[in-house]
């Protein structure tokens, strides 16, 4: 039994470590001003890759006047990587991104808050292949910031394929190295897989082996989760409210997002139709868990999974 000084003793030390978070939080933020940045602490700042789909419900709470537009700027980026480093200085409060890039933080200054978008991604290859038995032994490239890798070794276990998974750090790298003869084959998530899919053959897409991994998740900078914390809270309750919308009304789900984003028709629909958004946590079901297992058994064996990857990347 605690007696009553030890309980005041344990109050005030949560009450020190409170004050202490928030002021290393203040801290940040006025680091991030002096440094030219002039984030409004009144102001909701999203990241996204341009023209990204995954994006699309955090533009949607907006445009369907959930959230107050006023409160909200978005931000766009060329490339993850520069997303990514604007989310870990602090130049955006959210970013859709990959979950695997906050494995990737060493600064320990990114958060997931919840898967956002599950897609169908899968396997390029010339148009001389027909099968993934054809490319048994192949050279297969991934991304290092992208989930893909986990699937496609878990899909190369599953289906004992004897492929050799190159990593590359880029997407240009990646297909330049597919263009040059290097690999075989490679993976992407569902919007890129649709703009090669005309040159090239989508053989395998991964929902049908992997249907509920999120290829996208949204990210948080930890500093503005504790500075804007009921506002992101509210931000995010309004998101998901889109949500419920956007996937109770697929059909016009098209012209929404084409309001937003700078879109191609034939290469927009497929990828909606491809694309499903996420507002609760997966379903925990018997044949998910079944996938999961799958996915963990891809990693086992290796005592430092980050490190590992890293080893590979191209």
């Amino acid at each position: 039994m605690i007696d009553t000084n030890q309980q005041m003793v344990l109050y005030q030390k949560i009450e020190i470590g409170y004050h202490m978070k928030k002021l290393i939080a203040l801290t940040f933020l006025s680091l991030l001003i002096l440094a030219g940045c002039m984030n409004k602490p009144d102001i909701i700042y999203v990241g996204e890759v341009r023209d990204q789909i995954a994006a699309f419900p955090l533009h949607f709470a907006v445009e369907a006047d959930f959230y107050p537009r006023d409160k909200i700027q978005f931000r766009k980026y060329s490339s993850e990587e520069k997303l990514f480093e604007a989310l870990k200085k602090g130049s955006v409060d959210l970013a859709a991104l990959p979950a695997s890039w906050a494995m990737l933080d060493d600064t320990k200054t990114i958060g997931i808050i919840q898967p956002l978008q599950r897609g169908g991604g899968g396997i390029v290859t010339s148009s001389k292949i027909d099968s993934l038995e054809q490319l048994h032994g192949a050279k297969i490239g991934v991304l290092i910031s992208s989930q893909l890798a986990d699937i496609t070794q878990a899909l190369n276990e599953k289906g004992n394929y004897g492929w050799n998974l190159i990593l590359y750090e880029s997407k240009k790298k990646l297909f330049n190295a597919f263009n040059d003869g290097e690999i075989d084959a490679f993976t992407r998530s569902t919007p890129d897989i649709v703009g090669y899919s005309g040159y090239y053959k989508v053989i395998h897409w991964f929902t049908e082996d992997f249907g509920y991994y999120p290829a996208f998740s949204l990210l948080a900078n930890e500093a503005s989760l504790e500075l804007k914390k009921q506002d992101i809270d509210d931000y995010i309750q309004k998101v998901n409210d889109g949500i419920n919308l956007i996937n109770l009304t697929p059909n016009d789900t098209y012209t929404n997002f084409s309001r937003v984003c700078q879109v191609v028709e034939y290469y927009s629909r497929e990828i909606l139709r491809q694309t499903r958004y996420i507002k609760d946590p997966l379903p925990n079901d018997e044949h998910f868990e079944d996938l999961m297992g799958e996915l963990s058994a891809a990693r086992r064996g290796i005592q430092n999974h980050r490190t590992y990857w890293q080893s590979m990347i191209k």
